[in-house]
């Protein structure tokens, strides 16, 4: 492409982020619109399902259209990127529709759908080459992250031996039933935190498992005898959460590499997340938002402090309505996770859109062969992971190593 077409499509590419349709949960929407604004996009069409809140939100940040319904977002002409957040079950409908009448998309994960809609969506998605279509596994974006695959890349701690990883958290969903208590929604803690965990170690290794030996559980909280009648006739009589809390899994990847990943969601004060990587001659440990070097060669190995998170997306503040219900509001813990996937891939695409190298290069090929513009994943990367998820769970019923099917 002539150079001065490439800086006309990074020019419209770039347009992209002033013609926002946003559609986001009451719950998440505080965040989600004040984050969206300080990056620089324009939202220009809004839904929530609240719509006295919709309404006050778009005369606080000059959004000049509230929709009513989902669909009215899609069919703005003012509109060309529409970002989901939120609705799991929802989603894949929106993209469908969005896709067919010509909109960009970019979507947070899990998607609460089988291996079959995703196909049907992938499809969909090559139908439309000229269209962006990506979601939000947004561990892989963060810096620390990104140089952890830059020094294992530079061999400074050798051949890879072993990797593992563990997350601790509290609890993942909020007090009033949703989706969140539901695995086959979308929600527990394999689905929200797992998914995001198997494709940074994809986009670390550079290399996907081909096997999968795990353990998941949905392990009760407190007795329902010590609960308040209110929380029995809700979650024993009328919905019952399943939602997992607890996930052990060992991924075996070509080259006897081996990752062991546990995931906790049992009640820890703290979101906590490392990822120690095992080298012939050194380690790597990314601890929560800081990444740490141990050479093995000196006598008295120490953690030294390679570099840390910049602090933008944690800074993000969910102020919410007096009159919200506090039992809907999110988790701690899962506004945590949200920070750090979902808000640092809108980070990126802002970055990617605007920085004109990449509009020129990265941005031209992603429309061209739904490539990866900056370290935004597309629905490809979503299938991987929606196999290994699935490999994961009949591991646990079969009580034995399951092959991921590619």
């Amino acid at each position: 492409m002539p150079s001065d077409l490439n800086h006309q499509h990074g020019q419209s590419l770039k347009r992209l982020l002033e013609k926002i349709g946003l559609i986001v949960p009451y719950e998440l929407a505080p965040g989600v619109i004040t984050f969206l604004t300080f990056l620089g996009y324009k939202i220009k069409a809004l839904w929530t399902p609240n719509t006295d809140y919709t309404i006050r939100a778009a005369s606080d940040y000059e959004i000049p259209f509230v929709a009513t319904q989902p669909d009215e977002v899609l069919l703005r002409k003012d509109v060309q990127l529409v970002i989901i957040t939120g609705y799991p079950s929802m989603t894949p409908q929106v993209i469908t529709k969005a896709l067919g009448v010509g909109k960009h998309v970019v979507c947070d994960v899990p998607l609460a759908m089988n291996g079959d809609h995703l196909v049907k969506i992938i499809q969909a998605v090559e139908y439309y080459p000229q269209l962006l279509a990506f979601n939000c596994y947004g561990m892989r974006a963060m810096n620390i992250y990104k140089e952890a695959k830059r020094l294992i890349g530079k061999g400074l701690i050798g051949s890879l031996n072993a990797c593992e990883v563990k997350v601790k958290s509290g609890s993942l969903s909020c007090d009033q039933y949703n989706w969140t208590h539901d695995r086959h929604a979308g929600g527990g803690v394999l689905n929200l935190v797992g998914s995001h965990v198997i494709d940074l170690l994809t986009y670390l290794f550079d290399r996907r498992a081909v096997r999968v030996s795990g353990f998941v559980q949905c392990i009760p909280l407190s007795d329902a005898s010590n609960a308040s009648a209110t929380d029995v006739r809700t979650r024993t009589v009328y919905r019952k959460t399943c939602a997992d809390n607890f996930a052990c899994f060992v991924l075996h990847f070509d080259g006897d590499f081996y990752v062991s990943v546990t995931l906790n969601a049992l009640g820890s004060p703290d979101y906590f997340q490392e990822v120690l990587i095992c080298g012939s001659v050194g380690q790597l440990v990314a601890r929560n938002t800081s990444l740490f070097y141990v050479d093995l060669a000196d006598s008295s190995p120490v953690e030294q402090l390679v570099c840390s998170e910049s602090p933008t997306c944690q800074e993000v503040p969910f102020d919410y309505d007096e009159c919200s219900d506090p039992r809907k509001r999110p988790s701690q813990h899962f506004l945590i996770l949200y920070r750090l996937t979902f808000m640092k891939s809108l980070e990126v695409l802002h970055r990617s859109l605007f920085d004109s190298e990449a509009r020129t290069a990265d941005t031209s090929s992603a429309l061209s062969h739904h490539g990866h513009i900056g370290d935004l994943t597309n629905f490809n990367d979503m299938l991987y992971v929606k196999s290994v998820i699935d490999a994961i769970r009949k591991s646990n019923d079969k009580k034995e190593w399951m092959k991921i099917s590619s």
